[in-house]
């Protein structure tokens, strides 16, 4: 593809995920590119270091930029909108979920973070231009019986004349796959980055290790674990669970092809990208009824409508027993509603040439 020569974009990340890198390459197909890879730090000097080093990037290259794009509402979005506001360049707010919450029983959310985090996060929406969203649940939620104490949705706590665009991730139907040589099990699989007792309740993986006891005849796959918390875990949880660290994408996909059930009982998500991932597999989804994960579901697996542990185990029983039609049917969902070429087209009609 021919590259706008005109039109350069300034990406400004703070964590180097699969969805961030997608966008990156998405982008330079395209675009001239240039990025910041924020780090986030709780130490004093480091974070003033990197806001620091993170405004002079911006003044050394906003002259020669046309758009400047961040991903999610937080410390490192606030300086470059409003360098942006102040000299006309277009900006992109993207939100994930994280920036756009507030958990209070587990302290989780942008929202529920000290008062100068906050105002960085709701300056940014105030002044971006363009607010694009992964997932609709991420503008305005009404709350959910599954997490009654949670807010999803920016415009619970900021108002914004910003231009909004939901642009759901993308995602690679040609790598992700059902591997014809690996049969379904009986086995329900769940990923997420796990290091504390907090992201294990927040992902759902208590609810699963519990129905794991419930269910002894099941075999139950939990992936994403860090290392001492992961020791710490494998030594209460029943004989059916098993227990990964971080796996590379390869071997997740090997995983996925292996399962028959993917489950996502999050309190919190924007559009969760391992669900999306999995169902590309033909794994049967079963989820929470929490911001994108019905929204990803559709009518082609189960939603969890509160979290009660039976109803849960009566999902799981139906999930497990579908007809293998069902993971097609779950594939072609991811396929025709959030293929990688869609986010794509998205994002260049909104920066344009």
């Amino acid at each position: 593809m021919k590259k706008s020569r005109q039109h350069k974009v300034f990406f400004i990340h703070p964590m180097n995920s699969t969805f961030v890198n997608r966008d990156k390459e998405l982008l330079r197909e395209k675009y001239h590119l240039k990025s910041h890879y924020y780090i986030p730090s709780k130490n004093m000097l480091k974070f003033m270091w990197e806001i620091f080093y993170l405004t002079f990037k911006m003044l050394a290259n906003t002259y020669s930029t046309q758009t400047i794009l961040c991903w999610f509402a937080d410390y490192h979005s606030v300086v470059p909108i409003l360098i942006g506001k102040i000299t006309g360049r277009k900006t992109i707010l993207i939100i994930g979920g994280y920036d756009a919450v507030s958990l209070p029983e587990l302290g989780y959310g942008i929202f529920c973070s000290n008062q100068l985090r906050i105002a960085c996060a709701k300056l940014s929406y105030r002044y971006a231009d363009y607010i694009c969203p992964v997932d609709k649940s991420l503008i305005y939620s009404q709350k959910s019986p599954y997490a009654p104490d949670s807010m999803i949705g920016f415009e619970h706590f900021i108002k914004t004349d910003a231009n909004i665009r939901v642009i759901p991730t993308g995602y690679d139907a040609k790598f992700w796959q059902k591997i014809p040589q690996e049969e379904k099990k009986r086995r329900v699989i769940a990923v997420a980055s796990i290091s504390d007792e907090i992201r294990i309740r927040l992902k759902g993986f208590d609810l699963l290790i519990e129905l794991a006891k419930m269910m002894p005849g099941v075999d139950f796959l939990l992936v994403g674990f860090d290392g001492q918390y992961y020791n710490n875990l494998k030594r209460i949880v029943s004989d059916n669970v098993t227990l990964k660290m971080h796996v590379d994408t390869e071997e997740l996909r090997k995983l996925y092809a292996e399962s028959k059930v993917i489950a996502q009982f999050s309190l919190s998500e924007g559009l969760p990208n391992t669900l999306c991932e999995a169902m590309l597999c033909e794994c049967v989804p079963v989820g929470s009824a929490i911001s994108g994960i019905p929204d990803a579901i559709g009518e082609v697996g189960f939603v969890l409508d509160y979290k009660d542990v039976n109803l849960a185990k009566k999902l799981l029983e139906k999930a497990l027993s579908s007809d293998e039609v069902l993971g097609e049917k779950a594939r072609q969902r991811i396929v025709s509603n959030y293929g990688i070429e869609k986010r794509k087209q998205a994002l260049y009609k909104l920066l344009g040439d």
